[in-house]
């Protein structure tokens, strides 16, 4: 549909569906389809567990893309990067379990740009049990900044 430049209304006249339709209806429909709103998103994730070594924090790589509206995320280069393409402030999740052990602690983190800790979570180990970690975030994103979920263990050997 094309946008048509909207009239000039005067007081007492009567508006009509067809004045409705075109003006209204119509320009709402050629905005939304010069500017559709589908914000940037990715969820990912790893289909098979990933050995993660002792007293070593470990990026967690993604082979799975169930979403990705802005190519954040590529299963074969640096799969264990999203990489902002689109500025904004944008929430940022990361969950890993880690199979049952009694020793040392358990860590998982949002680092930015390979560096920066945005959030973690450190919790001893759980014996029995798998231990599970939740972290969340909300970060203001520049163009090629990446994020990474780094897990880390320290119970003496790889889990």
């Amino acid at each position: 549909m094309a946008y048509t430049t909207p009239r000039t209304w005067t007081a007492g006249e009567t508006v009509t569906a067809a004045i409705m339709n075109t003006h209204v209806r119509d320009n709402l429909a050629a905005i939304v389809a010069a500017y559709p709103l589908v914000l940037p998103a990715a969820r990912v994730t790893h289909d098979a567990n990933q050995s993660i070594p002792n007293s070593s924090a470990t990026a967690i790589a993604f082979n799975t893309e169930t979403l990705d509206t802005d190519t954040m995320h590529d299963n074969s280069t640096n799969n264990t990067r999203l990489t902002c393409k689109t500025a904004g402030i944008y929430s940022i999740f990361a969950q890993a379990r880690f199979a049952s052990n009694a020793t040392g602690d358990r860590i998982l983190a949002i680092v930015l740009n390979g560096t920066t800790t945005l959030v973690n979570q450190r919790v001893p180990a759980v014996n029995g049990n798998v231990t599970s970690l939740n972290v969340y975030t909300e970060y203001s994103l520049a163009v090629n900044d990446y994020v990474e979920a780094t897990a880390f263990q320290n119970s003496g050997g790889a889990l």
